[in-house]
């Protein structure tokens, strides 16, 4: 991307606000981002809620009607340091539950797709902060 700087080794700064600051190519590497950034490591079943989300949105098919899907305008009630998403008012961002195992509602835990672009970013922590993810990387 044309507006990244190094930050430090391990993650990237974007004065713009446009770019989160890991990018994860494939399962593996989301893995690893995941923990690196959150400090949480991803068992079996939280990949498989991941990928069960990266199918839902590629075949359209909503896990929670009326919410997986619906646009995301980046107005959540969020803490001032939050990384947020350059929108834009756009409604072309939509959003996508990733369960969270034995938890009874939703979760924390989102990708946003930017249908124009096409492009993904996943929150672990509701919208506080993003990775980008390239949906094409997983099966």
């Amino acid at each position: 991307h044309l507006y990244r700087f190094a930050l430090n080794a391990q993650s990237w700064f974007d004065p713009l606000g446009l770019v989160p600051s890991h990018y994860a190519n494939n399962p593996a590497a989301f893995f690893a981002i995941v923990k690196q950034k959150w400090g949480v490591t991803l068992t079996a079943n939280d990949m498989k809620e991941v990928q069960k989300t990266i199918d839902n949105i590629k075949f359209n098919r909503p896990a929670y009607p009326g919410k997986d899907g619906s646009v995301f305008n980046n107005d959540h009630n969020i803490s001032p340091n939050s990384q947020r998403l350059n929108t834009n008012g756009k409604c072309h961002y939509e959003e996508w539950t990733v369960k969270t195992p034995n938890v009874r509602n939703r979760g924390r835990r989102r990708i946003v797709i930017d249908r124009k672009n096409n492009r993904a970013y996943y929150s672990h922590d509701h919208y506080d902060s993003f990775i980008e993810i390239n949906l094409s990387g997983w099966k």
